[in-house]
Protein backbone atom coordinates (compact mmCIF):
# COMPACT_ATOMS: atom_id res chain seq x y z
CA UNK A 1 0.00 0.00 0.00
CA UNK A 2 2.70 2.14 0.38
CA UNK A 3 3.61 2.01 -2.93
CA UNK A 4 0.56 3.77 -4.10
CA UNK A 5 0.66 6.63 -1.81
CA UNK A 6 4.06 6.97 -2.84
CA UNK A 7 2.97 6.74 -6.47
CA UNK A 8 0.00 9.51 -5.39
CA UNK A 9 2.62 11.85 -4.09
CA UNK A 10 4.81 11.77 -6.88
CA UNK A 11 1.56 12.69 -9.19
CA UNK A 12 0.64 15.42 -6.59
CA UNK A 13 4.48 16.69 -7.32
CA UNK A 14 4.25 16.19 -10.85
CA UNK A 15 1.27 18.34 -10.98
CA UNK A 16 2.72 21.22 -8.57
CA UNK A 17 0.57 21.01 -5.86
CA UNK A 18 2.13 23.07 -2.72
CA UNK A 19 4.65 21.11 -0.49
CA UNK A 20 2.01 22.12 2.61
CA UNK A 21 -0.91 20.23 0.29
CA UNK A 22 1.30 17.08 -0.21
CA UNK A 23 2.26 16.91 3.56
CA UNK A 24 -1.27 17.29 4.67
CA UNK A 25 -2.12 14.56 1.89
CA UNK A 26 1.01 11.92 2.94
CA UNK A 27 -0.83 12.36 6.55
CA UNK A 28 -3.81 11.76 6.16
CA UNK A 29 -3.51 9.40 3.54
CA UNK A 30 -1.19 7.47 6.38
CA UNK A 31 -3.63 7.79 8.57
CA UNK A 32 -6.24 6.19 6.72
CA UNK A 33 -4.20 3.11 5.29
CA UNK A 34 -2.92 2.85 8.79
CA UNK A 35 -6.68 2.67 10.24
CA UNK A 36 -7.81 0.41 7.32
CA UNK A 37 -4.48 -2.32 8.23
CA UNK A 38 -5.23 -2.37 11.79
CA UNK A 39 -8.96 -3.69 11.03
CA UNK A 40 -7.42 -6.00 7.97
CA UNK A 41 -8.63 -4.27 5.47
CA UNK A 42 -7.16 -3.30 2.13
CA UNK A 43 -7.73 0.10 0.21
CA UNK A 44 -8.97 -1.81 -3.04
CA UNK A 45 -11.55 -3.26 -1.17
CA UNK A 46 -12.46 -0.60 1.21
CA UNK A 47 -16.19 0.31 1.34
CA UNK A 48 -18.70 2.81 1.94
CA UNK A 49 -19.65 1.50 5.75
CA UNK A 50 -15.28 1.42 6.33
CA UNK A 51 -15.57 4.95 5.87
CA UNK A 52 -18.11 5.70 8.02
CA UNK A 53 -16.72 3.05 10.81
CA UNK A 54 -13.50 5.61 10.20
CA UNK A 55 -15.31 8.75 11.00
CA UNK A 56 -16.88 7.36 13.94
CA UNK A 57 -13.46 6.54 15.19
CA UNK A 58 -12.26 9.68 14.45
CA UNK A 59 -15.06 11.57 15.98
CA UNK A 60 -14.33 9.26 19.17
CA UNK A 61 -11.23 11.41 19.22
CA UNK A 62 -12.33 14.21 19.17
CA UNK A 63 -11.52 15.35 15.72
CA UNK A 64 -13.75 18.03 14.44
CA UNK A 65 -16.33 17.84 11.34
CA UNK A 66 -14.21 20.18 9.46
CA UNK A 67 -10.97 17.89 10.42
CA UNK A 68 -13.15 14.91 9.23
CA UNK A 69 -13.87 16.61 6.00
CA UNK A 70 -10.68 17.49 5.26
CA UNK A 71 -9.40 13.85 5.63
CA UNK A 72 -12.43 12.77 3.78
CA UNK A 73 -11.59 15.16 1.01
CA UNK A 74 -8.28 13.68 0.48
CA UNK A 75 -9.53 10.07 0.68
CA UNK A 76 -11.77 11.06 -2.34
CA UNK A 77 -9.25 12.20 -4.03
CA UNK A 78 -7.17 9.84 -3.58
CA UNK A 79 -9.75 7.57 -4.81
CA UNK A 80 -10.44 8.98 -8.03
CA UNK A 81 -6.93 9.26 -8.91
CA UNK A 82 -6.96 5.27 -8.63
CA UNK A 83 -10.16 5.42 -10.82
CA UNK A 84 -8.26 6.75 -13.49
CA UNK A 85 -4.95 5.29 -12.71
CA UNK A 86 -4.78 2.22 -11.12
CA UNK A 87 -6.82 -1.11 -11.66
CA UNK A 88 -9.19 -2.13 -9.63
CA UNK A 89 -10.74 1.17 -9.62
CA UNK A 90 -10.11 1.82 -13.31
CA UNK A 91 -13.03 2.52 -15.20
CA UNK A 92 -15.44 1.61 -12.72
CA UNK A 93 -16.20 4.70 -11.14
CA UNK A 94 -15.88 2.93 -8.03
CA UNK A 95 -15.55 6.02 -5.47
CA UNK A 96 -16.94 4.89 -1.58
CA UNK A 97 -16.09 8.83 -0.42
CA UNK A 98 -18.04 9.64 -3.90
CA UNK A 99 -20.72 11.90 -1.80
CA UNK A 100 -19.32 11.03 2.25
CA UNK A 101 -18.91 14.22 4.22
CA UNK A 102 -19.79 15.47 7.83
CA UNK A 103 -22.25 18.25 8.16
CA UNK A 104 -20.96 21.06 9.64
CA UNK A 105 -23.11 23.42 12.34
CA UNK A 106 -22.46 26.76 12.43
CA UNK A 107 -23.33 28.26 16.00
CA UNK A 108 -24.08 32.20 15.56
CA UNK A 109 -23.64 34.49 18.55
CA UNK A 110 -27.27 34.93 20.24
CA UNK A 111 -27.71 38.80 20.26
CA UNK A 112 -30.58 40.34 22.26
CA UNK A 113 -31.67 42.23 18.57
CA UNK A 114 -32.90 38.86 17.86
CA UNK A 115 -35.57 38.80 20.88
CA UNK A 116 -37.54 42.29 19.49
Amino acid sequence: MKVEIEEYINHLKEKDFRKSTIEDVERNMTLFINYLTSKGLEIETTEYTHLLDWIKELRNDNKTPQNINRKLTVVRQYFDYLNTQKAPFGGLGANPARHLHIKVVVKRPFTSSVIS
